[in-house]
């Protein structure tokens, strides 16, 4: 627990400094809160509350999606299916299955994430990565207390 407050203060400062750096920038289209006939994403025009909340959700879930898609899936493709435990879990067109599925995903969303790049918009931007941070550490926190029960069984 005592690691958590060190990595907490230097997430909060690292948050700090980019907000600060981005809100200093403020007189140019880079940071514009909330709509604004001047952003487009997808092709489209945000300039009502009700895109801008689309655009702020995608931006928001889509950043959850692959950070729990970087600490789950991918380990189980690189450490199962890639590395020939296929045979042993039974039907190896399941194996298939997962990672065409997972690519076929990963290019729509990294289309679509693309897009959301292309606004230049440090709003969406900054909840994209104030949302990882969040999962990053929840997800490591899990493995870490799954590890610690698995140690405190085995002895």
């Amino acid at each position: 627990m005592s690691y958590q407050l060190p990595l907490g203060i230097a997430n909060a400062s690292s948050v700090l400094v980019l907000v600060t750096l981005f809100l200093g920038l403020s007189d140019n289209d880079f940071v514009l809160l909330g709509p604004h006939d001047r952003i487009k994403f997808a092709g489209y025009t945000i300039d009502t509350w009700e895109r801008w909340t689309y655009v702020m959700a995608f931006s928001v879930v889509s950043q959850i999606s692959i950070s729990i898609n970087v600490n789950t899936l991918e380990p189980y493709i690189t450490n199962v299916v890639r590395d020939h435990k296929t045979h042993r879990l039974g039907d190896p067109c399941h194996s298939h299955l997962v990672v065409q599925l997972k690519t076929s995903y990963d290019w729509i969303l990294g289309i679509l994430n693309t897009s959301l790049w292309v606004t230049l918009q440090v709003q969406f931007l900054l909840a994209g990565l104030l949302t990882d941070l969040v999962v990053s550490a929840v997800m490591t926190q899990r493995f870490m207390d799954a590890k610690k029960r698995d140690v405190l069984l085995s002895s």
